[in-house]
């Protein structure tokens, strides 16, 4: 964590706590759910609680469709960190075709196959089980073709890159099954297949990884009413190498421009986006220690704390007190606990 001494606090510090703000939780499979969870409870600690919209895709869907819900943050820290990824997920393959899938997750994104090495029946069951009714704030998102498919609690909403929407629903859509197509990674974890469309992980458009654009165009937020997590998607070693080759080889026709999809262009505009380092497990590692994963949420919620100090949202007093519970691991947990 940042210490106080090399930050300088900047604007307003009751700034961001008269606004109307929107969480966003972007993408990183379990890398985004602990991260996101340890986001959410340092935003909420901060006193930070006045929020019009509550979402994001993939990993971060998760810990966010929990916090919209009315879960208490503690208690989406501990669901986040009880939860066994791996038992969600049906495996429907061998170990070769496993590897092979994992190894080539750039080019698949482009190919967008309909079988994946992986079901989340499990999980879509499990959601549905937890959360039986869509919260009113909250929003995911996952990609059809080209196109965006805006899942919230007044309906379903299609968008091409353009700007143009055609309604899909006045319904809210099923959550169990939208939280699932928004982690819905190609060839990895299946697809889901709804209103004819095969929805895919909601990282796969234009917004890229931390779907700010979303929140902005379609549901008027300004760019400095923004709150963000994102995880990024560099993860190093094998994985990253081949991941730039099919970058490389397909090219711009296969992917949307990477400076489109960069969180800069909104953090340009005033967006505070807190981007948590996370390189000891892979975004798609599952199996998980509890060391690994508490690590995760507490560098989530050592890296937004030192934002919203730098944002001038918490005094120095305030800071120093929550900065305490990152270099007590045993105390964070009790926090959590308590919180809950």
């Amino acid at each position: 964590m940042t210490t106080t001494k090399t930050l300088v606090a900047q604007g307003s510090p009751s700034r961001l706590a008269r606004e109307n703000l929107h969480l966003v939780c972007g993408s990183g499979g379990s890398r985004a759910i602990l991260a996101s969870a340890g986001f959410v409870y340092a935003i909420d600690k901060c006193g930070l609680k006045n929020f019009s919209t509550i979402g994001g895709v993939s990993g971060g869907s998760i810990p966010s469709l929990m916090y919209a819900a009315g879960l208490p943050a503690g208690r989406v820290v501990q669901l986040a960190v009880d939860i066994d990824f791996s038992s969600m997920l049906t495996r429907r393959a061998n170990v070769f075709k496993m590897f092979l899938a994992f190894l080539l997750k750039e080019r698949l994104a482009q190919t967008r196959p309909r079988e994946a090495v992986l079901g989340s029946e499990k999980l879509e069951s499990f959601i549905d089980e937890l959360l039986p009714v869509w919260p009113e704030k909250y929003w995911t998102m996952a990609v059809a073709g080209k196109t965006q498919v805006v899942f919230t609690s007044k309906g379903v909403f299609q968008y091409l890159h353009d700007g143009s929407m055609r309604q899909i629903s006045d319904k809210p859509g099923p959550l169990g099954l939208a939280v699932c197509a928004s982690c819905a990674v190609p060839g990895i974890i299946d697809p889901k297949y709804w209103q004819k469309m095969y929805l895919f992980d909601g990282a796969l458009s234009w917004d890229g990884q931390c779907p700010i654009g979303v929140v902005v165009r379609d549901m008027g937020a300004k760019p400095s009413q923004i709150l963000a997590c994102d995880v990024g998607d560099r993860e190093g070693g094998l994985s990253e190498f081949v991941n730039n080759f099919w970058r490389f080889f397909c090219g711009r026709d296969c992917v949307w421009p990477e400076d489109e999809r960069d969180p800069a262009i909104w953090e340009a505009q005033g967006s505070t986006v807190v981007m948590p380092k996370i390189n000891k497990f892979a975004s798609l590692q599952f199996t998980l220690s509890s060391e690994q994963k508490w690590g995760a949420v507490m560098a989530g919620y050592a890296d937004t704390i030192t934002m919203l100090w730098k944002r001038g949202v918490i005094d120095h007093n305030k800071f120093e007190a929550l900065g305490a519970l990152v270099a007590n691991q045993e105390l964070f947990k009790l926090d959590c606990k308590a919180s809950q």
